[in-house]
């Protein structure tokens, strides 16, 4: 773990760790950390929102704000920040645009089409991961974003949900577990 030397206080040790995380999991799971309060995730998460760029942001938001929306772990405007991507991600709007030479017609999305043959080599009994992706594809094609590398965006994608599916199995336990 790297943390910067001239931060001072715990929440800001936190925000420099959290912004520094190589992953969306890994920084979703530092979001349930007590290390920080309300106000420095918050700010945290704003800042990476706008530093990690379309896909990036997409990603966390996509996963995390399901999860975070009942937990008051962030403030509402950092709630309000992450549901606008999230909502893009789930409820695209647009449409897929591309040129084709006049020799050719019919063409596909030259990155869709990678990014579907990608989806095809996705293990069948994981319908709900091949569906995640798809729509993550989808958003960030129809949003002119380029998918440089399919298989590490999902695998990205994947990581975090399952980072999210271990914090809310957790939430249900505690919140069940005590009756």
């Amino acid at each position: 773990t790297v943390r910067l030397a001239f931060a001072g206080s715990p929440g800001e040790l936190w925000a420099s760790e959290f912004l520094l995380a190589p992953a969306a999991g890994e920084r979703l799971r530092l979001l349930f950390d007590d290390d920080a309060g309300r106000d420095e995730k918050s700010l945290a998460v704003i800042q990476m929102l706008v530093r990690e760029g379309k896909a990036g942001a997409a990603v966390f938001a996509f996963c995390a704000y399901p999860l975070l929306l009942h937990t008051g772990i962030l403030n509402e405007e950092a709630m309000n920040e992450l549901s606008v991507i999230a909502k893009g991600v789930m409820s695209i709007e647009g449409e897929l645009k591309w040129r084709e030479s006049m020799s050719e017609k019919d063409t596909v999305h030259p990155s869709w089409s990678e990014c579907m043959s990608f989806l095809k080599r996705l293990p069948r009994k994981d319908k709900h991961r091949a569906s995640r992706a798809r729509q993550l594809f989808l958003y960030l094609l129809v949003n002119d974003e380029p998918v440089a590398d399919p298989a590490i965006l999902e695998q990205e994608l994947n990581d975090c949900f399952m980072a999210a599916r271990e914090y809310a199995s957790k939430l249900n336990h505690h919140a069940y577990g005590r009756r």
